[in-house]
């Protein structure tokens, strides 16, 4: 999640991991425009999966013309 306004109310701004987004840590320890882990494995293991499977079809396909 990209937050183009957060450097107008933000002192602490900075670009974290992958998926690139903004994001702000507050004084008290809270961080605005973060994605939770949650969603980032979410993220990564549907990229995972997709290899995963993309690779299964190779190997079958391969199997199949020999």
């Amino acid at each position: 999640m990209l937050h183009e306004d957060l450097p107008n109310h933000c002192s602490d701004l900075h670009t974290d991991r992958f998926p690139f987004e903004k994001s702000c840590t507050h004084q008290d320890g809270t961080v605005e425009g973060a994605n939770s882990l949650l969603f980032e494995g979410i993220f990564f293991g549907a990229m995972i999966a997709g290899v995963v499977c993309l690779a299964a079809v190779l190997l079958l396909e391969a199997g199949r013309r020999k």
